[in-house]
């Protein structure tokens, strides 16, 4: 580990407001990521990277995140909020960092791959396409490769921008019993709702 990365996590670990929350068996050469919002789930993250988190509530300060991310090898961060491109910094493009967004041309795209997607996976779609193609079909058996299906079945969405909205159109038409959701903001008038 280099000189400036050591002393990196040495005032990390030293500030009130950016803590180091990785499981203690994570190699000491394992990248550095910093997450910038205290409400986001790191159990995962945590087992293959060394994650330094910002522990307040709220927006992490432009100062603060300045003086934490040079010497990161990559950073977390999630803008639900406002999807726009002039937010972005040109010192991303500069250091290499990669910014993805999905403007509102792929939003239908988006939702109907999402839906195609969990179609597949409820039924075993992609393993009985590939049991045909290696011979492993032989017998009718009443259950094989049945999966599960939408119809009166409980289906999660998990926030509720513009693909969000319209993965749940699309999957209303299965008839499910319920769809959770969660959403940032609620909104009443949504005509799912």
């Amino acid at each position: 580990m280099g000189q400036a990365k050591s002393a990196f996590l040495r005032s990390i670990s030293a500030g009130a407001s950016v803590s180091m929350v990785s499981a203690e068996k994570v190699p000491v050469d394992a990248p550095t990521v910093l997450v910038t919002d205290c409400s986001v789930n790191l159990s995962r993250l945590c087992e293959c990277s060394r994650v330094f988190q910002y522990m307040r509530n709220g927006k992490m300060p432009r100062d603060l995140l300045m003086q934490q991310i040079a010497n990161v090898d990559a950073l977390y961060c999630m803008a639900a909020l406002n999807v726009n491109a002039h937010n972005v910094s040109s010192k991303l493009n500069y250091r290499n960092i990669v910014v993805t967004n999905t403007p509102d041309v792929l939003t239908e795209t988006t939702a109907e791959l999402t839906v195609a997607l969990l179609l597949a996976t409820a039924r075993r779609l992609c393993e009985g396409v590939a049991d045909v193609k290696n011979g492993r079909w032989g017998t009718w058996e009443p259950f094989y490769m049945c999966g599960v299906g939408l119809y009166e079945s409980t289906i999660g969405v998990i926030g509720l921008g513009r693909i969000g909205c319209s993965v749940i159109e699309k999957l209303k038409s299965f008839h499910p019993n319920r769809i959770l959701y969660n959403d940032i903001q609620p909104n009443e008038k949504r005509s799912f709702v």
